[in-house]
């Protein structure tokens, strides 16, 4: 069964050649790269290139040639798992050759019929570019991480961190189904499969989670589910050499932390010809979800110019435009900060839905999605001007019960949480396109109040307002009472997860003996630092380079040293007295002594390792407090002794006691991270480098 289907998959590839012959000479590669770009890293085992209209695919010696479709139509097999899913499929051989003539169409309108793939066959020469290529270029990655974490803290907080997920977003019952209605997509670190994911591996966690966060949502535990979940391997490297001409082998199928834009490229393609290859009336609408993505500014300078982009990422943008076309809805994580650097726009392939290379965008091929706290407040991780107008909530996000996940905080979970509603408002209107799914959802956020404003938007149009993507205000918008599924209803107030009555095994103070400012750190109320902490590390973030080398495809959010990290009152939960409801919008001070406040912190073991066994050290930590609601506050407490301690002489967990925040009874309107100082050792060079760990806040 799955040799006939590839087969037909195979053939509708094979159709997509280039007609006509132009002879091809070669000649060593000369790779044009702009002013003050700094230097990738590189597979070149693997190369893509661009031919001249009116070529086909050379051969060169020592290297295997393949289209980009041949390549692509190889993978798409993998998704072929299980059993009679499209068992009618050879039997439809005129549909197919209609389907193939509508699909070459689409990719020949976007020039995807232009990109050929050569792959080493041992070390053999090194790669001549043939003539008739407009440019080629060497496959890229770097540096990623996913790990999940594990230390005893985190099963402390998981069960109430948990619940908190499912009351902010909510979950559906939508029935049983003998076909999927959508079928939701997950290019990320988890083997190609469909439904939901059931073998963890360390490597493969964030694929892993990103997939049963959006299973918790629009499933659940309930069977025949008309929302199949599925997932395409896009990282499938594991581990870092700083040597960019280190990485020949393929990877591994059970997936990894780290990836290549080729492999990103590829698995696009499969998806679509997989999907496409479902000619029956009942195909499933298709969501594709990129909890992933690189630094478009890092590596490709001016998005808005094509010529500036290299081959593959060329080809991914292409490839998005011909999801497009065939009426596919494509959502992306905007991304996290990026340490010290000047950072002015989102992720590719989210930055897409503002800056198209081939001139002005039009409507929109992909829809970029930012995090949000429980009280709509930019997550502390956010890109400063990387905010896009359409935000959810993403806030230490995890699945407690027969199947644990990480803890994760950034836009990779917002990506995540946005697919999984959009999958149920189209299982519910399925006559919408995926210009009107999302024009729904954005009409109908969330009712709890908001500020801000988007950061990353259209040059165009004028600073929209964020919107809080809602599933229970999509849903209801959506049906009638009498034809409503069943959702999960908005608890009492907005009360985050209750973390008050947690223990650890060290109960510690924050060293504030001496008050000092520290002009690189911008503008802050109040800076309490131990004298010992020299200025040069007061700010990580905000003046050193991120810990991860600027990736090339990264899940959002990247590992970070502590996933579990929490600010509580002190006392114990019975003890407090909170007025939840009118936490948002921020009401006036209650009247009362400040309250003491304590950071609960844990390492995650897998993080501690790795930096162990590259040398990586804590040179300083830094709880850094922003609180947006009167009276406003930045205020930044050394904690980096703590932290030291839980690196060099592990404990279980600790308790940091640093006390009130300024004159606030409540920390109502504030968020917290915790901005390290590392040391690290690249090619021999020390050089400082930072991480965020953001903190969930229970006020």
């Amino acid at each position: 069964m799955r040799s006939r289907i590839y087969s037909v998959l195979l053939g509708l590839a094979m159709g997509w050649a280039v007609l006509g012959v132009t002879a091809c000479a070669s000649f060593a590669p000369r790779v044009e790269k702009p002013a003050k770009r700094p230097p990738g890293f590189y597979t070149p085992s693997r190369w893509m290139g661009l031919l001249k209209k009116g070529s086909v695919c050379p051969t060169v010696p020592g290297w295997k040639t393949q289209t980009l479709l041949e390549l692509a139509a190889a993978h798409a097999k993998d998704g072929v798992r299980k059993k009679g899913e499209y068992a009618a499929l050879p039997e439809l051989a005129r549909e197919n050759l209609k389907e193939k003539e509508k699909l070459n169409a689409i990719f020949h309108k976007h020039g995807l019929d232009r990109y050929c793939v050569f792959t080493s066959q041992g070390h053999g020469p090194e790669f001549q570019k043939p003539a008739c290529l407009v440019r080629a270029d060497p496959d890229r990655m770097a540096l990623i991480a996913s790990a999940p974490d594990d230390p005893p803290l985190a099963d402390q907080v998981r069960e109430p961190l948990a619940e908190q997920f499912l009351n902010q977003v909510g979950s559906v019952q939508l029935g049983y189904a003998n076909k999927p209605t959508v079928r939701l997509v997950f290019f990320d670190s988890y083997p190609t499969d469909d439904g939901v994911p059931t073998q963890f591996n360390p490597v493969s966690a964030h694929g892993y989670g990103m997939a049963h966060l959006a299973n918790e949502i629009v499933c659940g535990t309930a069977a025949g589910c008309p929302i199949q979940i599925a997932t395409r391997l896009a990282l499938r490297y594991d581990g870092y050499n700083p040597n960019p001409y280190s990485t020949d082998n393929p990877g591994s199928d059970l997936g990894g932390r780290q990836g290549r834009i080729g492999d990103l490229a590829t698995q696009i393609a499969a998806e679509i010809l997989y999907w496409h290859s479902d000619t029956t009336p009942s195909r499933p609408k298709l969501i594709l979800n990129f909890s992933i993505g690189w630094d478009g500014e890092y590596h490709e300078a001016d998005l808005d110019k094509e010529q500036m982009l290299d081959t593959w990422t060329q080809a991914v943008y292409h490839e998005l435009e011909s999801a497009h076309d065939a009426g596919v809805l494509m959502i992306a994580a905007a991304g996290n900060r990026s340490g010290g650097e000047d950072s002015h726009q989102a992720l590719l392939p989210a930055a897409w839905e503002s800056q198209c290379p081939d001139g002005p965008c039009g409507e929109k091929i992909i829809y970029a999605v930012g995090g949000v706290d429980w009280q709509g407040l930019p997550l502390p991780n956010a890109r400063p001007s990387g905010m896009p107008e359409l935000v959810a909530y993403a806030d230490h996000a995890v699945v407690n019960g027969d199947v644990h996940t990480g803890i994760y905080t950034g836009s990779s979970v917002a990506a995540a949480v946005a697919s999984s509603i959009a999958a149920v408002a189209w299982h519910l209107k399925p006559d919408l396109t995926p210009a009107l799914v999302i024009d729904q959802m954005a009409s109908h956020p969330n009712p709890n109040p908001i500020s801000g404003t988007a950061t990353f938007y259209p040059p165009w149009k004028s600073q929209p307002s964020l919107k809080w993507l809602s599933l229970r205000q999509t849903v209801a918008s959506l049906c009638t009472q009498q034809a409503c599924p069943d959702v999960t209803p908005q608890p009492q107030g907005t009360s985050p997860a209750d973390l008050s009555a947690i223990t650890t095994q060290v109960d510690a103070a924050a060293d504030q003996s001496s008050t000092t400012a520290f002009p690189d750190c911008g503008e802050q109320d109040t800076v309490y630092f131990s004298s010992v902490i020299p200025p040069n590390k007061g700010c990580p973030i905000e003046t050193l380079p991120d810990m991860g080398t600027p990736a090339m495809i990264q899940p959002q959010p990247e590992e970070i040293p502590c996933p579990p990290c929490n600010i509580a009152p002190a006392g114990t939960a019975s003890a407090r007295v909170r007025q939840v409801a009118s936490l948002l919008p921020p009401a006036p001070e209650a009247v009362g002594d400040p309250k003491p406040y304590t950071l609960a912190a844990a390492l995650d073991p897998d993080w501690a390792a790795v930096a162990h066994d590259k040398g990586t050290t804590i040179e300083s930590a830094i709880l850094v407090i922003d609180c947006t609601s009167d009276p406003i506050i930045k205020e930044r407490v050394d904690v980096t002794t703590q932290f030291k301690n839980l690196y060099t002489t592990p404990s279980d967990s600790v308790r940091i006691n640093f006390g009130p925040v300024g004159e606030r009874t409540t920390l109502a309107g504030c968020t917290a991270s915790v901005d390290f100082t590392l040391s690290v050792t690249i090619n021999d060079v020390p050089s400082l480098r930072s991480a965020q760990s953001p903190v969930y806040v229970d006020p």
